[in-house]
C-alpha cells in the first residue's frame, strides 16, 4: 500500500478533468467549499454513479486531503494571493462551517494564535453608502445585517459587512469566534419614540391590558432584581395596575445608528412600534391601532420596551442590564390567556413575591368546561413555550437614549428561520435525554448559530435508540423504529416531517446523517441488556463521529483521531453479543461448531438515509473487498 501511495505522489497519476493535467496526491483535495491555491478539487470530477467508489480510494488509499481550517487560514494569510471580495465571502463562509465543528478548546487555542492576525488583514467585504464593496480590516465601522428592515432603512447610508441575513447566518461561527457579536444591527440600532396622544383610544381586546398582568410583570421583575422593586413592592405594583394600554393612528420612532464618529438618523412614521410614558399621572402603553401591526408589536418590540422599562432606575433612568430570560418571561406573559399565567412563571423559573394580586389577574374563570375538556384530549397539542424565542431589542424609552450593550447575552443577535422555529421543545429535547452517561446540569443555552434541524435528527436517533428493541434476523421492520419516536414525542415534534439541515455541500450533509445513524447504532449497543462488557466511546472510531458533538449528551465527545478499520468495533471477549447475535437468529449461517466459545471482534458498518427504508444503500468496491477479506479470515 506504502509503495502505491509513493507511486501516485512521485509519478503525478492522478487526473484532474477539470484542469486536463496529471496531477500528484499533494496537489489535490477530495472536496472544498473554497478554491484553495494551488490544489485541485477532486470531487466534481470522480464523485458520480460511475466513479462513485474512487471516493474511498482517494481518501482512504491514497490520502488525498479534504479541506481544512489551515488550508483556509493559510490562504486569507497569504498577501502574494490576490482574492476578490467574492473569493473572500466564499472563503469566510467555508471557514465558518469549520469552525462550527471544533470544539471550545480548539476555538479558544485558534483565536489566541490567529484572531489578531485576520482582524487588522483586509479580508472583509464592506458594502459602503455608495455601493462600492471595498475589502477592509475588522476595525472598520461596519454593521451585521440581521433585520431586514434595518438594513433597509440604513442602505445608502450605513456601511454593511457584504453578506445578506441568510449569509450572517452561516458565518455567525466565524462572527462569534473573530468577535464580532456588536456589531449586529439589532444591537447597534437605538430607539427613541413619541406618540400622537390626540388620536388614541384605549385598547380594542380589554383581555390584553398591561395592567391585567401587572402582578405577573413584578414577579419578574422582582426575580431579575429590577430596579423598580427595590423600593416599595406595593407601589411598583399599582403603577402597573393602574398602567393605560392605548391605541393610536400614529407612533414617530428615530432609529440612531453610530458609525465613523457620525450619527445616522432615520425617521420612521408608521409600523411596528411602540412608546412609553410615565409621567405623573401614571404609566402609560401605546401600540399601533393597525391590528397587523398591533399583533406583531405585541410579539416582538413590547416585550422588549416593557422589559427595558421595568430595568429602569424610576430616579436615574439607567437601564440595568435586560436579559434573554427575562424578555422571554414577557413576551410569554403579555400573550398568553390569564388563566396560563401562573403555569408559565412556574415554567420560567419566576421567583414568588409577597404581594398578594388584586382580583381578576391569572383569572381561573376564564376557563370554560369545553377548554378543560379539550385540554384532557391528547390530540390537542399544546405549543410549547420557546425558550429560545428572542424578539428585537433595539429601543429607548421616551426621549432618553440608552447605549446598547455589546455583551453577547445582552440582546439577541439573529432572527428566527424556518430551520429553528419548528415546534420543537429543546427542554423537551434534553429531558428526554435525561439517561445519558453525561447528564446535563442546569438550563442548556442553544447558540443561534447551531443547525436545529440537525439538531432535531440527533435527538431523534437518541430517543428511538433508548427505547428500540434489539431487531431480530429477518426483513427489517420499520413501523417498530417509528413507534419507538411516536410514542416518546408527545407531540413536541411530527415524526413525519422533514429535516432540514444546513450545510454547505452535499458531502458535509452526508456526513451528518451518516454520523446521526451511527449515533443511533451506539446508543443501541450501549444500552443491551446484559451491557456489553467495556464497551465505551473507544469503540466508535468514526471520523465522522464529531459531528454530533451539537448533541448536549455528547457535548465533550472527541474527534476520532486513530485509523478506521470500521465506524464502530467491539472485541467480545466474554460472548456477550455473540449469544444476543444467535437468540435473534443472527448467526445460523455459522456451525455449532465455530460458535463453541467464539470470541470474535466485529466490524460494524452503518448506513443511513433520509429517504424510504428500502433506498438501496451505496457500498464502495474498498469496502466490499474489507467485508470479503474479513470473511475469508474467518474461515481460516
Amino acid at each position: 500500500m506504502a509503495e502505491l501511495k509513493k507511486a501516485f505522489e512521485d509519478d503525478a497519476l492522478i487526473y484532474s478533468f477539470t484542469t486536463e493535467e496529471w496531477l500528484c496526491t499533494s496537489d489535490c483535495l477530495w472536496s472544498s467549499a473554497t478554491e484553495i491555491p494551488g490544489k485541485v478539487i477532486l470531487n466534481e470530477d470522480y464523485d458520480d454513479e460511475d466513479r462513485a467508489d474512487l471516493r474511498d480510494f482517494f481518501l482512504d488509499v491514497l490520502g488525498v486531503q479534504e479541506m481544512t481550517l489551515d488550508m483556509i487560514f493559510d490562504k486569507l494569510e497569504n498577501e502574494t494571493v490576490e482574492l476578490t471580495a467574492e473569493d473572500f465571502k466564499q472563503t469566510l463562509l467555508a471557514c465558518s462551517s469549520l469552525l462550527s465543528c471544533e470544539d471550545e478548546e480548539v476555538l479558544r487555542e485558534l483565536r489566541q494564535e490567529k484572531r489578531n492576525i485576520f482582524f487588522h488583514r483586509k479580508v472583509f467585504p464592506i458594502r459602503l453608502s455608495s455601493g462600492e464593496i471595498q475589502l477592509c480590516e475588522g476595525s472598520m465601522d461596519f454593521s451585521l445585517i440581521d433585520r431586514h428592515s434595518l438594513a433597509e432603512d440604513f442602505a445608502g447610508k450605513a456601511k454593511f459587512l457584504d453578506f445578506d441575513m441568510g449569509e450572517v447566518r452561516l458565518l455567525q461561527p466565524f462572527i462569534s469566534w473573530i468577535g464580532l457579536e456588536g456589531r449586529y444591527l439589532s444591537k447597534m440600532v437605538r430607539e427613541i419614540s413619541s406618540a400622537d396622544s390626540n388620536s388614541t383610544r384605549p385598547i380594542s381586546d380589554p383581555q390584553r391590558e398591561i395592567r391585567r398582568r401587572a402582578h405577573a410583570l413584578l414577579r419578574i421583575a422582582k426575580t431579575y432584581n429590577s430596579p423598580r422593586t427595590w423600593g416599595d413592592l406595593q407601589s411598583a405594583y399599582s403603577l402597573l395596575r393602574n398602567a393605560e394600554t392605548l391605541e393610536t393612528g400614529h407612533i414617530s420612532t428615530q432609529l440612531h445608528l453610530h458609525q465613523d464618529g457620525e450619527d445616522l438618523v432615520v425617521e420612521k412614521e408608521q409600523g411596528i412600534a411602540v412608546h412609553i410614558y410615565e409621567g405623573p399621572e401614571g404609566l402609560r402603553i401605546y401600540i399601533p391601532r393597525a391590528k397587523r401591526d398591533r399583533g406583531a408589536c405585541f410579539q416582538t418590540k413590547l416585550p422588549q420596551r416593557l422589559c427595558e422599562w421595568l430595568m429602569t432606575d424610576p430616579t436615574t433612568q439607567i437601564v440595568e442590564k435586560v436579559s434573554n430570560e427575562a424578555t422571554c418571561a414577557v413576551l410569554s406573559v403579555l400573550n398568553a390567556p390569564l388563566y396560563s399565567l401562573s403555569g408559565i412563571l412556574d415554567q420560567c423559573g419566576i421567583n414568588i413575591i409577597d404581594l398578594a394580586p388584586e382580583e381578576g389577574e391569572y383569572d381561573e374563570a376564564d376557563i370554560s368546561d369545553d377548554d378543560q375538556s379539550d385540554e384532557s384530549d391528547p390530540r390537542v397539542a399544546e405549543q410549547p413555550i420557546q425558550r429560545g424565542c428572542h424578539p428585537s431589542q433595539a429601543g429607548e424609552l421616551d426621549n432618553t437614549q440608552s447605549e446598547s450593550s455589546n455583551s453577547d447575552d445582552d440582546r439577541f443577535t439573529l432572527p428566527s428561520t424556518a430551520e429553528d422555529t419548528r415546534t420543537v421543545s429543546y427542554e423537551a429535547m434534553r429531558h428526554r435525554s435525561n439517561r445519558s452517561h453525561f447528564p446535563q446540569t442546569g438550563p442548556v443555552q442553544i447558540d443561534a448559530g447551531v443547525d436545529m434541524g440537525y439538531l432535531t435528527m440527533l435527538s431523534r436517533a437518541v430517543t428511538s435508540a433508548r427505547n428500540a428493541q434489539f431487531p431480530s434476523h429477518g426483513p427489517f421492520n420499520m413501523s417498530v423504529l417509528q413507534a419507538a419516536i411516536a410514542n416518546d414525542a408527545d407531540g413536541e415534534y411530527d415524526s413525519d416531517g422533514p429535516l432540514r439541515l444546513r450545510s454547505t455541500s452535499r458531502t458535509e450533509r452526508d456526513r451528518k446523517v451518516g454520523a446521526a445513524g451511527e449515533l443511533y447504532v451506539f446508543e443501541l449497543l450501549s444500552r443491551l441488556e446484559p451491557e456489553l462488557p467495556g464497551f465505551s466511546r473507544n469503540n466508535w472510531q468514526s471520523t465522522i463521529r464529531k459531528c454530533v458533538r451539537i448533541h448536549p449528551d455528547y457535548a465533550d465527545l472527541a474527534a476520532w483521531t486513530g485509523s478506521e478499520t470500521a465506524d464502530i468495533t467491539y472485541r467480545d471477549s466474554g460472548g456477550e453479543l455473540t449469544s444476543l447475535l444467535i437468540d435473534k437468529g443472527f448467526m445460523s449461517h455459522v456451525s455449532a461448531e465455530q460458535l463453541t466459545n467464539a470470541r470474535p471482534q466485529y466490524f460494524i458498518e452503518v448506513k443511513t438515509t433520509t429517504l424510504a427504508c428500502e433506498t438501496p444503500f451505496f457500498m464502495s468496491k474498498y469496502q466490499y473487498a474489507r467485508v470479503c477479506r474479513r470473511r475469508e479470515d474467518a474461515k481460516n
